[in-house]
């Protein structure tokens, strides 16, 4: 009996939950079948493109047009030699969390649910597929595979598949220095023209020159196109990828770590259930070899090779795909080393000898000040609640950061510490979040809905503070911290107002 599971030239990665594969369907076949069995599919029927569908029977709907494109997709994907099962069940899955009334419907949504993070019903399908089907009582969702070894950049880099055919929504989000040529049959304008011909500007190693056949558009056209976005730039600094491996063999010489301590370290870092605490230890190591050099001279040469290295590479990572995965490893581990190598302190220099206190001379420059002339103005009374006593943030604020700073070995910048004040502030302001906190709610709901509010200010940093909600989102214990402290101080305030 032949073992199908095995069956084509993709084979998958597996499941978020480990299941056996089946003898008689491939992965991708058996995830077909459990999104056309889901009841997110079978709604579809009543998820209308344009009319509703009481008003005949030939009017689309989603499962329809998701049937349809599933058909298109298979013929396509087959004729290419590509795997037409996964195809197929992406074709299917595709509008699973889309709304009725087409586009209009989903904008409709998403306007109605800015302040909690707005909708797109990509994500949304994403959600139903992971955790909202719920047939299986081993795991959330329908545990569909995680991958394929059809991925665009595995893809591209076996001999066998070396042709991509494009369509809109993936001229920008494909990123490939292996791409060499590009094959142009539709109208390019604007945007549009400059992005999918900046698919072409990745360098990678043995990639001497690109190429590029337009059937559709003129030279003048394309010029045009990019000439709106275009200016001289002068860089200032070094953009030679070499210099960051002349600056790591200096580095090296000086022998204070090894390339093991280096993998230890982002082996640590890089695990997703990390403790910031681990990687301390890893560090201090290298901080005792480094006070172990014979002169100041010596530690402050290395550290400041250290801050060139970390300079050079944020910035090049900016406009440059590196492919040496080490140069990566070696900018994080340096990241957080130079956090703990302290810079030479300078020498005071007495200069008392030098000043002659009785050549100095008072000059009387002003008898008074002007008076400040009148002005016509209507001041808005300031309203204080009697028996209010709010703690000053700034003590709140000095406990979070000697927290942090003991916990986790962070140093603050003082934009950090002016958003956590910020948070605090929009929580505090917060009339509905006042309501629900004194109302008949149980002690585990009103931290359940005071820690769904905080992650919603937090959110709303993104667009402008997007340093700090990165900081906050890449390490949970630090946001948890900052929730604790928060949570406690508003229960603290709102008890000494009762």
């Amino acid at each position: 009996m032949n073992n199908y599971s095995k069956l084509g030239f993709f084979t998958s990665k597996g499941r978020l939950t480990s299941e056996p594969n089946s003898t008689f369907r491939t992965p991708f076949q058996r995830d077909r079948d459990r999104i056309i069995h889901s009841a997110s599919f079978r709604r579809l029927k009543h998820k209308t493109q344009v009319f509703v569908n009481t008003e005949g029977d030939h009017y689309r709907t989603r499962i329809t047009h998701s049937l349809e494109v599933a058909q298109i997709a298979r013929s396509i994907s087959r004729y290419l030699n590509l795997n037409d099962d996964l195809v197929e069940t992406l074709s299917l899955a595709h509008d699973m969390g889309h709304t009725p009334f087409g586009h209009a419907g989903e904008e409709a949504l998403n306007e109605s649910m800015t302040m909690h993070g707005g909708f797109d019903h990509n994500l949304q399908t994403l959600r139903i597929v992971m955790f909202i089907e719920n047939k299986y009582l081993k795991f959330k969702g329908l545990n569909l595979t995680i991958g394929h070894d059809g991925d665009v950049p595995l893809g591209l880099k076996n001999p066998k598949y070396r042709l991509l055919v494009v369509a809109n929504k993936f001229q920008t989000g494909f990123d490939e220095p292996m791409l060499q040529s590009i094959y142009i049959d539709k109208s390019l304008k604007d945007v549009q023209c400059v992005q999918t011909l900046s698919r072409l500007n990745r360098t990678m190693s043995g990639k001497a020159s690109t190429f590029v056949l337009d059937f559709a558009n003129d030279p003048e056209s394309v010029r045009f196109s990019f000439q709106k976005f275009y200016q001289e730039v002068g860089l200032e600094e070094e953009t030679d990828p070499n210099t960051l491996y002349n600056i790591q063999t200096s580095i090296n010489e000086f022998k204070i770590f090894s390339s093991e301590q280096v993998e230890k370290f982002c082996s640590i870092f890089f695990d997703k259930n990390r403790e910031e605490g681990n990687l301390h230890p890893v560090l201090d190591e290298v901080v005792d070899n480094w006070n172990g050099l014979d002169d100041d001279e010596q530690r402050e040469d290395f550290r400041l090779k250290v801050a060139s290295y970390i300079r050079l590479y944020s910035y090049l990572s900016q406009i440059i795909n590196f492919s040496d995965v080490e140069l990566e490893k070696h900018y994080i581990f340096y990241r957080y080393l130079s956090k703990k190598l302290k810079p030479k302190t300078k020498e005071k220099v007495n200069i008392e000898h030098l000043i002659d206190l009785e050549s100095l001379r008072i000059q009387k420059l002003h008898d008074h000040i002007d008076p400040l002339e009148k002005a016509d103005h209507e001041y808005k009374e300031i309203k204080t609640a009697v028996g209010t006593y709010t703690p000053p943030a700034k003590d709140l604020l000095s406990e979070i950061i000697e927290t942090i700073n003991s916990r986790y070995g962070i140093n603050l910048s003082d934009d950090d510490k002016v958003n956590i004040d910020t948070v605090r502030q929009k929580i505090f302001e917060d009339e509905e979040i006042e309501k629900y906190m004194n109302g008949a709610n149980s002690e585990q709901n009103k931290q359940d809905y005071f820690k769904k509010q905080f992650d919603n200010v937090i959110l709303s940093l993104l667009k402008d503070r997007f340093d700090f909600y990165k900081k906050l989102d890449e390490n949970s214990g630090l946001k948890n911290l900052i929730f604790d402290k928060i949570y406690k101080d508003y229960k603290d305030n709102k008890s000494n107002r009762l």
